[in-house]
């Protein structure tokens, strides 16, 4: 029977250090051109990510990664099995994981780009401040603050292109459909389907 939990972290740098606890090492620091890669399977479900970046820390428990933060010139992508591919540059990112799958990222000073594999669906944000929280290796929510953009564009006419720009921008999704979007604090936005335009 093969196992339907698997964890591979890949780790690279110009220089390593590694904190043990009683067993097993429990903090992992790269600095200098460091590169991460982080894949886990849960009931043949995969999700990854990869992630560049001048400095990174990584905390582990006995079985899997508890949060990983890297800082300077940051960029990488996150691969969903369900078709969807977020990539992503900040200053500084900060990941949470819960039994070994991604629970929420922080991203400093930042972009976000989030589509489908198909392109059926894009969102792009920006902020001094981005957080993403995670559901099955989805994105469930999105907040974005200070000077926070966002434009997001669905082929099906439903949704259709939405624009909003505020000091805080909230975006919710399911099974990677925008199903709300607000803005506050000097808002602007508009939104346009293929039968009407409304522009604020």
């Amino acid at each position: 029977v093969e196992d339907a939990e698997r964890d591979t972290v890949e780790m690279s740098g110009d220089r390593l250090s590694l904190l043990f606890g009683e067993r097993i090492a429990e903090r992992v620091t790269l600095m200098g051109n460091t590169r991460i890669r982080m894949v886990s399977i849960r009931d043949s479900i995969q999700e990854a990510q990869n992630i560049t970046a001048d400095t990174s820390v990584v905390d582990m428990d006995e079985r899997f990664p508890v949060s990983m933060v890297s800082s300077g010139s940051v960029a990488g992508n996150l691969e969903s099995d369900t078709g969807t591919l977020t990539e992503l540059e900040g200053e500084s990112t900060k990941f949470a994981f819960r039994n070994g799958t991604l629970d929420s990222l922080l991203i400093q000073d930042g972009e976000v780009d989030y589509r489908t594999i198909n392109g059926e669906h894009v969102s792009r944000l920006s902020g001094a401040r981005i957080l993403l929280s995670f559901r099955a290796g989805e994105i469930r929510n999105v907040l974005a603050e200070g000077e926070a953009k966002c434009e997001h564009t669905n082929d099906k006419i439903q949704t259709g292109e939405v624009r909003l720009t505020g000091d805080r921008v909230e975006l919710s999704f399911e099974n990677g459909e925008l199903i709300r979007a607000s803005a506050d604090g000097g808002v602007r936005g508009s939104y346009e389907s293929r039968t009407q335009e409304v522009v604020k």
